[in-house]
């Protein structure tokens, strides 16, 4: 059967013949679209070392391709992308880069280019000092940052704890500790005191939602009931716009929002309930007191919002990471992500994990859905790529293609994380095989009849519970125990 009559191609191809949609209706030849569309594809998947060498050789030293060859802008796939990543890192010196088509030696095309498409150039002012440009255009280095710190500069007037009498520090560490008591250890995280703002400020108090901070007014520290009434009314702001427990995150957490008052109503049904029960609210944990980091705050990874087998995981990777750079030979830890071809933000949000339901409409984060790209990750740093994706993944069973009121229902999960997390069963039933049968009893492919019932519904996955997350903290332990790593921080 007569393939193609075109000249000069680089390799030779095993064409999926069985493909009718690459054969003419007699079947004696393959349209030439067809075979381009094959050729790529097959291209765009290889992971083959020798394939890559071929073709990254060859452009590399001025060759050129025919069509059906060219295929560089469709390899997409993560694990094809990291396939390419570790050829160059391997044959190209380092920091070596190349232009786009679209420009000439790294340099911008000339502007005359445009008199070639029947246009004028347009023509730029000159500036009055220099002629290069308008002097609105031209900024001094540091200029922005300038800018911004005059725009925010004197803002807020802080209130040093140290500025406060024992009374005043005694009545904010008493409120936040009943807050907490009463909504959750989620609810505050860094509380601090100002004189007077020029802030879009509540009455009493404000939620800065960038760094997660409540401020209240240095004189509601004197009334009781003003101070424990600003600390819940701040924050709701803040679980409803970082979640945690039973609640999920929100777009509307601000002032006279459906969300934001959805939020309040809660609190009070919760309040109502801890009055009716009479029981004695639990003492919980200051915040602020295991793993601050140099602000004073907690950190992700610790933060009682964020489903605990995040948490776990962002400490496996993170107990893991120097140990994974000193066998890579990596310098740094975006050395080692950048080996991968992931977007760095995977890295982050795995190790800075976001409440379940956080979504990146909300903002920056949130990106560790892509099971590859959480494998590669994974196998960067020695960890096995379902354990990763489980850790992260697990606890957005019960929302993900749900409606927002349906989350945390019972019943069987939704189709597209119901295929991963099979898919993530699958290779721990071949990890149950190996080291785990041999060292800890099968333990890999011991939980995967506990995932089975949770994607089918049988196990109960209500939303602000980390029970049934039981089977991703085992394997999360596993992980521990075969890297030779201690125990999580409790």
């Amino acid at each position: 059967m007569l393939v193609s009559t075109v000249p000069n191609f680089l390799a030779s191809y095993d064409l999926p013949l069985t493909d009718k949609t690459l054969q003419n209706r007699d079947r004696t030849v393959i349209e030439a679209g067809a075979l381009r569309d094959a050729v790529r594809a097959i291209l765009a998947d290889s992971q083959d070392e020798a394939v890559i060498d071929r073709f990254a050789r060859h452009i590399l030293g001025g060759g050129s391709l025919r069509e059906p060859e060219q295929f560089f802008t469709q390899v997409t796939h993560p694990r094809v992308k990291a396939a390419w990543r570790a050829w160059a890192r391997a044959n190209l010196p380092e920091k070596t880069f190349y232009t786009s088509s679209g420009q000439r030696g790294g340099r911008p095309r000339p502007r005359r280019h445009r008199l070639h498409r029947g246009r004028r150039p347009r023509p730029v002012p000159a500036g009055p000092v220099d002629g290069h440009g308008p002097a609105r255009r031209r900024r001094r280095p540091g200029q922005r940052q300038q800018r911004h710190y005059a725009k925010t500069q004197d803002k807020t007037t802080w209130v040093a704890d140290r500025a406060l009498t024992a009374g005043q520090r005694t009545a904010l560490r008493d409120a936040c500790t009943l807050v907490r008591a009463a909504i959750g250890a989620f609810a505050l995280d860094r509380v601090r005191v100002y004189a007077q703002t020029q802030t879009n400020a509540c009455a009493f108090g404000f939620y800065n939602s960038l760094n997660g901070v409540v401020a209240i007014h240095q004189d509601t520290l004197t009334d009781r009931h003003q101070l424990l009434g600003t600390l819940l009314h701040e924050a709701a702001h803040r679980v409803a716009h970082r979640g945690g427990g039973r609640w999920v995150p929100v777009p509307d957490y601000g002032d006279r929002c459906r969300g934001f008052e959805d939020i309040l109503t809660e609190f009070a049904g919760l309040l109502l309930g801890h009055l009716a029960d009479g029981a004695a609210l639990a003492t919980q944990v200051d915040p602020l007191d295991p793993a601050p980091d140099h602000t004073g705050r907690r950190t992700r990874a610790d933060d009682p919002a964020v489903p605990i087998s995040r948490r776990e995981l962002a400490h496996l990777l993170t107990d893991r990471l120097p140990h994974a750079l000193t066998a890579g030979g990596f310098a740094t830890v975006n050395d080692l992500v950048a080996s991968t071809a992931v977007h760095p933000e995977y890295w982050r949000t795995l190790t800075h994990p976001r409440p379940a339901g956080y979504r990146r409409t909300q903002g920056a984060g949130g990106r560790a859905w892509d099971y590859d790209k959480v494998g590669l990750l994974a196998e960067a740093v020695g960890v096995h790529p379902p354990v990763a994706w489980l850790g992260y993944n697990v606890c957005e069973g019960p929302l993900h293609g749900r409606r927002r009121e349906q989350w945390g229902q019972p019943g069987p999960w939704a189709k597209r994380i119901l295929e991963l997390t099979l898919r993530a069963c699958d290779e721990l039933t071949e990890l149950g095989g190996g080291y785990a049968a041999a060292e800890l009893g099968g333990g890999y492919a011991a939980q995967v009849p506990a995932l089975h019932a949770l994607v089918d519904g049988q196990t109960p996955a209500p939303t602000g519970q980390d029970g049934w997350q039981a089977p991703v903290r085992a394997l999360i332990a596993l992980e521990r125990q075969r890297l030779g790593l201690t125990a999580p921080p409790s």
